[in-house]
């Protein structure tokens, strides 16, 4: 009886452990923020504009507010359109943009994972050590959706990184 428990205990340790064993996955790198997961939008090239905010504004009741004035005072609430803007603000077409805090990767067969924190941290310190990712955090250019491949543990639609490889293959786009 306690030989059958023995070895019942290494056999379940046994199998635990090929479930980690890290596996690489590849595809693109995107925003994780990213409100338009639609396929056609995901596997679209980099896109100049930016992500929309989807919540509509709270009106508040009792007061009226003459519609010039409300104009007159969001113009400068909104985002400003200078040389760097799509650089440093969210992407409609999820691409990886300074304002990225979170990625996931999209797999061949349209799956999507999403990093966990470390994995975020190893995919921004791969980002931003790219010529491409050094020229979008200092504003040259747009987004960019690179190739790359991760080594590391999937758990759900979550992808438990160890490591992260982007390849230099695209460019971002040019303004």
């Amino acid at each position: 009886m306690r030989l059958l428990t023995i070895t019942a205990v290494l056999l379940g340790s046994t199998m635990l452990h090929a479930a980690d064993k890290p596996a690489t996955w590849s595809g693109l790198m995107l925003d994780a923020g990213c409100t338009d997961r639609s396929l056609s939008n995901l596997r679209a090239q980099p896109m100049d504009s930016l992500a929309m905010a989807t919540k509509p504004q709270a009106t508040a009741t009792g007061i009226t507010v003459d519609p010039k004035v409300i104009k007159a005072e969001r113009a400068d609430a909104i985002l400003p359109h200078t040389a760097d803007h799509a650089s440093r603000y969210s992407n409609a077409g999820c691409a990886i943009t300074a304002d990225t805090k979170a990625f996931m990767i999209l797999l061949s067969d349209g799956t999507l994972l999403s990093l966990d924190e470390g994995g975020n941290t190893i995919a921004f310190e791969a980002f931003q050590s790219t010529p491409a990712g050094q020229a979008i955090l200092n504003g040259k250019v747009g987004g960019l959706k690179p190739q790359a491949s991760i080594v590391g543990i999937r758990a759900g639609d979550r992808l438990k990184a160890r490591s992260v490889e982007l390849r230099q293959s695209q460019q971002p786009p040019a303004k």
